[in-house]
């Protein structure tokens, strides 16, 4: 069984733990507002995928390192920072 903390539960978020329950092997626990991450849910878990906005991953950012887990992220806005420039 491959336990994975996922963060957020939006519309991806969503989706994900929609694939999850058609595979037996997989076990997804939702953290978002109403149910925050700490360090031990988040240790015991094999793997943690998130798909929160920038600004909220960056706050989790000192969570995530203490937790020791591998991180799989998928921001859901993309920053203008971030954002490919055309050269011309």
């Amino acid at each position: 069984m491959i336990n994975i903390a996922l963060l957020g539960s939006g519309k991806t978020g969503s989706l994900v733990v929609e694939l999850a329950r058609e595979d037996p092997g997989l076990s997804v626990t939702v953290f978002n507002r109403r149910n925050l991450p700490d360090s031990p849910a988040l240790s015991c878990r094999d793997a943690i995928i998130s798909f929160l906005p920038e600004d909220a991953f960056l706050e989790y950012i000192p969570l995530l390192i203490e937790s020791r887990r591998p991180v799989i992220t998928g921001p859901t806005i993309i920053p203008l920072s971030l954002r490919l420039t055309r050269r011309t």
